[in-house]
């Protein structure tokens, strides 16, 4: 897990409660991933959508998305693929 804390600019909160993370996309001073996080009080999981920006020297948050259960990252999945359908390749 020490590898997986550094290689995110998440904030202290939750930096030593990363469990996993995929790069979406990085470059232009963006930065997009997916990290599967522990919720530090409760130990639950949930998985955030970031987008950073570069600033300076540092990675800064501009938004982030939660979803906390299974059912709702189903929805998403579902609603993705549909619309993945309507987008030419």
């Amino acid at each position: 897990m020490a590898q997986l804390t550094n290689r995110f600019p998440v904030t202290d909160y939750y930096k030593e409660h990363v469990l996993d993370g995929i790069t979406v996309s990085r470059g232009g001073g963006w930065w997009t991933a997916i990290l599967l996080i522990a919720d530090p009080k409760t130990n639950g999981r949930f998985v955030n959508l970031y987008r950073w920006e570069s600033s300076g020297d540092k990675w800064k948050t501009r938004k982030t998305f939660t979803i906390r259960d299974r059912g709702g990252l189903d929805k998403i999945i579902a609603a993705l693929a549909e619309l993945r359908e309507k987008i030419p390749e």
